[in-house]
């Protein structure tokens, strides 16, 4: 294991991760400096136009991150865009503040059910975890394929698989060119540094340069099977299953399911889902569906193993999928609310 990164080599500075603390049972606990911060989100900040009443809110809670903030106060602020992101924002706290740890919260928040909160709350709140997860091992393809579990991506579907960030692409790429992925595909190759429009694949030569970036999150993730990073997925999502529920878990990719017996998948977004459902139902998928799928997964459950007998050394089908528009939108919380119960350990 890597030793923790310098405070000059850390990636992801400003999501307020360095203001919590971490609890002995290794999980993270909230902090006032913490919620000073979450006020200090840009969505939250005052702006040259921002009215006096959001000025003097904004200036109490800094104060007071834990003040309560009446339903006259938020009335009271001229835009109503504020006002809804100063709700959001306040049901966020509310349920950290009744939570014992970020986890806890997390695990709430992501039940099935209306959701609690802005899906950027949901994004930080994910992020957190995730570098949680990944920091002591100081790895670069850990933190880029922990990216996914709180970012959309965008796929280039060719010889292999290429992961960019969506809206890095976004920023790089101008009306009418040649999509930017395209050409990635073929330049890209594990062990080479090629550079498309600004986009950078993470190789093991360029692996050093990721936490020294200029812009957050413009490195493109090559997941060729057997390369580091589809390793990297395959470590972390087992290290997310281990966190929450305490599980001993092996994740491998695999190129198909080869299954007689298949017994439980997870889609880990949307689109995975609806193709496994699918398969596993006997449905007749076409290719270009098939195709749409950029990630397989065999994972098997260690100690203490599922409730349900018939599950028992069987293991759980994973998979990732873009949409029609080679758009990837992971929900990493399919690994928590599907998995099949446990026993208790």
């Amino acid at each position: 294991m890597a030793e923790s990164l310098s405070e000059s080599a850390q990636p992801w500075p400003d999501n307020g991760y360095r203001q919590l603390r971490i609890s002995n049972r290794d999980h993270l606990e909230l902090s006032d400096a913490f919620l000073s911060a979450l006020w200090s989100r840009p969505e939250l900040a005052p702006i040259e136009d921002s009215c006096d009443a959001e000025r003097h809110l904004h200036r109490r809670l800094m104060l007071d991150a834990r003040r309560p903030v009446s339903e006259h106060e938020l009335d009271a602020l001229a835009d109503t865009d504020t006002q809804d992101n100063y709700r959001a924002a306040l049901a966020f706290r509310g349920l950290l503040l009744t939570q014992p740890d970020l986890e806890s919260a997390y695990l709430k928040l992501v039940q099935p059910g209306p959701a609690a909160t802005a899906a950027p709350l949901l994004d930080l709140l994910t992020q957190l975890l995730v570098q949680h997860l990944v920091e002591r091992h100081g790895d670069p393809f850990l933190y880029r394929a922990g990216e996914l579990f709180f970012r959309t991506q965008m796929a280039a579907l060719g010889n292999g698989v290429q992961l960019a960030d969506a809206d890095a692409v976004a920023r790089v790429r101008t009306p009418g060119a040649v999509r930017v992925l395209d050409s990635l595909i073929q330049q890209a190759s594990i062990g080479s540094t090629p550079k498309t429009d600004g986009l950078e694949v993470l190789t093991d030569s360029s692996a050093g340069s990721y936490f020294t970036r200029r812009e957050p999150f413009d490195m493109v993730l090559d997941l060729a099977l057997g390369g580091p990073g589809m390793a990297a997925l395959e470590k972390l999502l087992a290290l997310w299953i281990e966190h929450f529920t305490g599980a001993q878990v092996s994740v491998r990719a695999v190129t198909r399911i080869d299954d007689s017996d298949w017994r439980w998948h997870i889609g880990l977004d949307p689109e995975s889902n609806r193709i496994l459902n699918g398969l596993f139902q006997g449905n007749e998928t076409d290719a270009e569906t098939l195709e749409r799928i950029v990630a397989l997964f065999s994972m098997n459950m260690g100690t203490p193993g599922f409730r349900d007998p018939s599950l028992q050394d069987h293991p759980v089908h994973l998979a990732l999928a873009v949409d029609s528009a080679g758009m990837l939108r992971m929900k990493p919380q399919n690994l928590l609310v599907n998995l099949p119960e446990l026993n208790r350990i």
